[in-house]
């Protein structure tokens, strides 16, 4: 993906002031946890791992990018995916736009534009290139790490459909995010509906 840069704190920037506050651009690898993805609505635990999203090597700045930067993916030397910035549902200024509405950005953050068609799975040891054009290339190697196990844990319930209900979709109505009883479990289904509120 097409990493943009922050260059300067920034809210409520408007499209056609966008370009003011990007301080360059990077590749970004935004790995997902696809087994752990599925297991929580907000997708931390899906994304947030450790060494997730690998980003670099260098910070083009936004003058080296040509607006329809070819952008590449390969894994062990084969292509997987192919595209250009061109073909990004929402362009980078509106991005900033919608993004700087709900928050405050802050110089270093970076917002991860989005992926090409051709997302697969990697297995340890594959070799991955991203390579955008005017920015350089990004490679690394995976490393598979051992699997603990599904996590138990009350903070942030496991999605699915509790007893109580008949799908996940009646449990998010419902603000139940938890396979257990939603009924005798009010206390873990309160604080779901405190955090949907917040995400």
């Amino acid at each position: 993906e097409l990493g943009v840069v922050i260059g300067s704190q920034c809210r409520n920037v408007s499209a056609e002031q966008a370009e003011a506050v990007i301080a360059g651009y990077t590749c970004v690898n935004d790995i997902s946890n696809r087994t752990d993805q599925r297991e929580e609505q907000n997708w931390v635990r899906g994304k947030a791992f450790d060494n997730a999203a690998p980003m670099g090597p260098v910070l083009a700045t936004p003058d080296e990018l040509p607006e329809d930067a070819s952008i590449t993916l390969s894994v062990n030397g084969e292509t997987k995916q192919d595209s250009t910035i061109a073909n990004l549902i929402f362009s980078i200024p509106e991005l900033i736009e919608e993004i700087t509405a709900l928050m405050t950005l802050e110089p270093g953050d970076v917002i991860s534009t989005g992926t090409p068609a051709g997302v697969g799975p990697l297995s340890g040891g594959d070799e991955v290139a991203v390579t955008i054009e005017g920015v350089g290339t990004l490679s690394h190697e995976v490393v598979a790490g051992e699997f603990a196990g599904p996590i138990e844990h009350n903070f942030m319930p496991n999605l699915g459909p509790c007893r109580s209900h008949r799908n996940s979709s009646s449990c998010w109505a419902a603000g139940c995010w938890t396979r257990r009883d939603c009924t005798t479990n009010t206390a873990t289904s309160a604080l779901a509906r405190r955090t949907r509120r917040i995400f």
